[in-house]
């Protein structure tokens, strides 16, 4: 399974669930930090999992979707078809 579907299921329900619909904007708060924080952590995760390539993150398993990082530099690539 994709790294990107993973992470969706880590959200699942803070959008859509009622009480956070009805709540006005400053009950929410709590509830938006949190997820802002899944997805910081999420992407400090993924960079640090390298590799030199698309065909190389592939060849380790990773597969479309997925986040890694270029050896040797700061950018974070989506594995591709």
């Amino acid at each position: 399974m994709a790294q990107i579907e993973k992470f969706k299921k880590i959200g699942v329900g803070l959008g859509l669930d009622p009480v956070l619909k009805k709540a006005s904007r400053g009950e929410t708060r709590d509830a938006t930090l949190a997820h802002v924080n899944e997805v910081i952590d999420f992407i400090r995760k993924a960079s640090k999992i390298e590799h030199a390539n698309n065909a190389a993150a592939k060849a380790a398993g990773l597969v479309a979707g997925d986040l890694f990082r270029k050896t040797g530099t700061s950018e974070l690539h989506i594995v591709h078809d």
